[in-house]
């Protein structure tokens, strides 16, 4: 396959009509970082220039006179660069390099296109992939990822941020536009946590084309065959949904039991020497990635964020959303998630007509089932303590302060654990830290926002029914742990929030429920009642909350 990486006004293009420039220009910057580590990244443009010239068969003379250049100095340059880089490529001794046609010789049989050079034939395996119709912006990350993937010729690079935000899609994107620089490329969801061997036992099935027997084998010996494949070609291996295969109810990037040797693969992946690449997209990063980054410079991760809002505007514009002043707005509300604009565009287009300014009037933030589900699956796989903060975090509304989220907790907990909890979270993409006044505020995406207020009002209302339907008050949770109200001035923006997002909306799902709001009061006071025959450890905040919403329902007559 040639290459197309030459453009006509480019000295010696012809050159790549028989050579793999674009897999030879990635593979020289690879030895360059060890021959010359602190020289920019990648090949120059006058040293892609100079090796073109050398794979055409000009001697280093006949290129000085084609680029109109001195002659020495373009024999001193090939001296001090291109000659360097091919004998590490090549794994020859320094200065062994006799004649610019070594170059030519001993690049000849790898890079070469020939019928059976690697550029004619890639094998591709892109089994249960998803179809992306709808992929907007993300050109920086993809400029990134292939500057990674084919100019640093990393070993692993991993895509990390919060469910719906667009890791798969861009991997796709990514591996798709650059699968004709690898000679093997394969794609599997680690979605239905298969275990270890059996993904081995599939890769090296692929990489050896079907030759190797499909005999068992453990996990060390299939890790060490496919790094033997990883080596001896250039491979990528694309794994998406990394999370799938990390413990729910523990910190992040915990791996769940009977999955601890995918640790090693991506050890052996970062650490070891070879000419391959790994893309991993996961919600957690894994517990050793800091450390493979210290170690290598070949390991890459790259937190993914929404949306800028230039490539945001174009889901809005798809949609033909009108009020188009307004659209930034849309997309701080929800982040520039791509997911939850694509949604929301659907929801105002038959709802309000396309207007944006009418959603926004409204003063809310609509959530579908898929993104709601999404969010369930990564809230529900939290251990007790990260929950509890991202309770906190949605009936706060507003940035607060480390202290007085322990403060407000009443889990036992030490200092350090909720260090580790905060630490834990923002591994998962799920909160936001600002800095003001060099202080750390932490607050939730207003999505994230929204669903957790939603399952807190939900949760509440059956624990109440619960609790006046069997006359009991021992298993309230969510409403002893958390106060449902946070600000006495009734006057302040958190307040009117509190009130009209949660109490309001738990009192009306039970006055629903009860039919009479009047029976609803006689029912919260019997439950203050018995809530007095209780410690204050026990009680927490159950009494404020149940007086908070008694304080919206009309009194009885005495």
């Amino acid at each position: 396959m040639a290459s197309s990486c030459n453009t006509p006004s480019e000295e010696f293009s012809e050159t790549g009509q028989s050579w793999d420039l674009e897999r030879l220009y990635a593979d020289l910057a690879f030895a360059k970082k060890f021959w010359a580590p602190h020289t920019r990244k990648g090949l120059s443009d006058t040293e892609k220039e100079h090796l073109r010239g050398l794979l055409c068969g000009y001697n280093p003379d006949q290129i000085a006179g084609k680029l109109q250049k001195n002659a020495a100095g373009v024999r001193s340059a090939l001296t001090n660069t291109i000659y360097r880089y091919v004998e590490t490529l090549t794994k020859r001794p320094d200065n062994s390099l006799s004649s610019w046609q070594d170059v030519v010789e001993w690049l000849a049989a790898e890079y070469k296109i020939t019928p059976s050079h690697p550029a004619s034939r890639q094998k591709a395996d892109w089994n249960g992939v998803t179809d992306i119709c709808n992929f907007y912006g993300r050109r920086e990350e993809l400029t990134t990822l292939e500057e990674w993937m084919v100019g640093d010729n990393s070993h692993l690079v991993a895509i990390f941020g919060m469910g719906g935000i667009g890791k798969t899609s861009l991997a796709i994107r990514a591996a798709k536009q650059l699968q004709d620089k690898f000679e093997y490329v394969i794609w599997r969801s680690l979605h239905n946590a298969p275990p270890i061997e059996q993904l081995l036992a599939d890769l090296i099935q692929f990489l050896s084309n079907q030759q190797e027997p499909n005999l068992p084998i453990t996990a060390a010996s299939g890790i060490e065959q496919v790094m033997e494949y990883l080596r001896s070609r250039r491979c990528l291996l694309i794994l998406d949904e990394w999370e799938a295969i990390f413990a729910s109810g523990e910190v992040a990037g915990i791996y769940a039991e009977g999955y601890e040797e995918y640790s090693q693969l991506i050890k052996k992946i970062g650490k070891e020497n070879h000419q391959s690449c790994l893309l991993l997209t996961s919600r957690e990063s894994p517990k050793e990635m800091d450390l493979l980054k210290e170690d290598s410079f070949l390991v890459k991760t790259l937190q993914l964020k929404g949306l800028i809002p230039a490539e945001a505007r174009e889901i809005l514009s798809n949609k033909h959303l009108t009020d188009s002043q307004r659209w930034g707005e849309l997309i701080e509300l929800y982040r520039g998630n791509p997911l939850a604009l694509l949604m929301i565009s659907c929801r105002i287009k038959t709802i309000f007509n396309g207007s944006v300014s009418q959603f926004l009037s409204r003063n809310t933030i609509l959530l579908d089932e898929n993104l709601e589900g999404i969010l369930e699956q990564q809230v529900e796989r939290l251990p007790i303590l990260e929950k509890e903060i991202l309770y906190w975090l949605a009936i706060e509304r507003k940035p607060v302060l480390l202290s007085k989220l322990r403060n407000n907790i009443l889990l036992p907990m030490s200092e350090s654990e909720s260090i580790g909890a905060l630490n834990s979270l923002e591994n998962r993409s799920l909160i936001e830290n600002r800095v003001e006044a060099e202080t750390t505020l932490f607050t939730l995406q207003p999505t994230l926002m929204r669903y957790i207020i939603k399952q807190v009002t939900e949760e509440i209302y059956h624990e109440i029914r619960s609790a006046i339907g069997k006359q009991t008050t021992d298993n309230l949770e969510m409403l002893r742990n958390l106060a449902i109200v946070t600000e006495e001035n009734q006057e302040s923006e958190v307040y009117r929030m509190q009130s009209r997002l949660i109490v309001a909306p738990i009192r009306d799902k039970l006055i629903a429920f009860f039919r009479s709001d009047r029976k609803l009061v006689i029912h919260l006071n019997e439950m203050l009642s018995m809530l007095a025959e209780k410690s204050a450890l026990e009680v927490g905040y159950a009494v404020a909350n149940v007086q908070n919403l008694l304080n919206i329902l009309p009194k009885l007559d005495s």
